[in-house]
């Protein structure tokens, strides 16, 4: 579970009475079991102008999700006791969330099909480049800094 301290260093802040998080910016909840790879996206993301939030599991997503309304989740399909289909499944059961776009980040092109027909709403194939990944959230989001030459 993400502590309210974790969240201070992000940029987001925890209401002290309810427990939610307040993103500065547009949201986007990264799920993913590589702590790396979120802490990556977490620096691209932020450059392309949102908060990041890092779930390295389903049940921390949950917990997120708990105390964000994320305006987009990108989440992988392999990860460990639920997979990213489940959970997109599970998502999309919860009314609250069924409107929030999902894109699906998987090296498995295999995995395409069964993600799109769970609900996914778009899909990304590992490795990507920065400028892949501003082209797939910019159908869905407003991406800022789009001359960075970070992302050329």
């Amino acid at each position: 579970m993400r502590s309210a301290s974790s969240g201070l260093e992000c940029g987001y802040m925890p209401d002290q009475e309810n427990g939610q998080i307040s993103a500065d910016r547009p949201a986007v909840l990264v799920i993913d079991d590589e702590k790396a790879y979120t802490k990556v996206m977490a620096m691209v993301l932020g450059e392309y102008g949102f908060d990041s939030f890092p779930a390295n599991s389903a049940e921390d997503a949950w917990e997120l999700l708990d105390r964000i309304t994320p305006d987009l989740v990108l989440l992988d399909v392999m990860m460990p006791e639920i997979d990213g289909i489940t959970f997109l499944g599970e998502f999309h059961a919860d009314a609250e969330l069924r409107a929030i776009p999902v894109l699906v980040v998987t090296a498995y092109t295999e995995t395409r099909e069964k993600a799109m027909s769970a609900g996914a709403s778009g899909y990304l194939k590992k490795p990507f480049s920065a400028q892949q990944l501003r082209d797939s959230i910019g159908e869905f989001l407003s991406v800022e800094n789009p001359e960075n030459p970070l992302f050329k």
